[in-house]
């Protein structure tokens, strides 16, 4: 019997400074090739107490993690980062076939255009064994599909680089833009949504799928996350 299941994420997180770990790609440009061996890094946040509220935070490149602060809001949360992060919770993961969503609103792109989007199939996220796919979008209308094994990166994209399509919604004069993500998972292909609309599809055999799920925000940016949500994979 499939058992069909909506995870609405609304942590009750303070406006706190997170605890980092280690390694990935200090910018968009460095996901076109391996990151550096990692430096050893403070622990994780516990997963179960803590001022996090069970969301666990892993920084890019072992960086600090000064200026990266997290506030709850009515459904969701904004984050606020200097260095690219990865955040999850180990209680939210997803299996077999599902549809996670999440609606981005940049609010402020400090000047830059970098991506954010959804992390899922993540296994060993605090560790060096670290395993996910990702989607992104930013601000010019470009979005990626990636995976990571380690200190590794792979394109699932064709082109081995960020892809425009007309269903993004770019920067507008202030920074700002909102796109919804989503990830279909199904038996034998995975859809990759934005707005509603197709922008790649890939063999499901070829990506880490089943596993923890959350968001990816490259360096020095302001978003609001909402509606973080899983359906089905349980």
């Amino acid at each position: 019997m499939e058992h069909r299941t909506r995870w609405l994420i609304t942590a009750a997180l303070a406006v706190v400074p997170l605890a980092c770990t280690a390694d990935e790609p200090a910018d968009d440009a460095a996901d076109t090739a391996p990151e550096p061996a990692a430096a050893e890094a403070p622990a994780p946040a516990p997963t179960t107490e803590g001022p996090y509220a069970g969301w666990q935070v892993r920084t890019d490149g072992n960086v600090p993690p000064e200026g990266v602060t997290v506030t709850a809001i009515d459904g969701g949360w904004e984050i606020d980062n200097g260095p690219a992060v990865v955040l999850w919770n180990e209680a939210r993961t997803a299996e077999g076939s599902y549809t996670l969503t999440a609606t981005f609103e940049q609010l402020d792109s400090k000047g830059m255009v970098h991506g954010t989007g959804l992390v899922f199939g993540g296994s060993d996220l605090d560790g060096p064994d670290q395993a996910y796919t990702y989607f992104m979008v930013r601000g010019d209308g470009d979005y990626l599909v990636k995976t990571r094994a380690g200190e590794s990166t792979a394109w699932v994209l064709p082109s081995g680089a960020w892809t425009g399509h007309d269903s993004i919604q770019v920067d507008d004069a202030d920074g700002r833009y909102t796109n919804e993500l989503s990830v279909e998972v199904g038996d034998s292909e995975t859809v990759f949504r934005v707005n509603g609309a197709e922008v790649h599809r890939a063999a499901t055999a070829d990506l880490p799928t089943d596993g923890l799920f959350g968001v990816r925000l490259n360096h020095n940016l302001t978003i609001r996350v909402t509606d973080l949500a899983v359906d089905g994979g349980m």
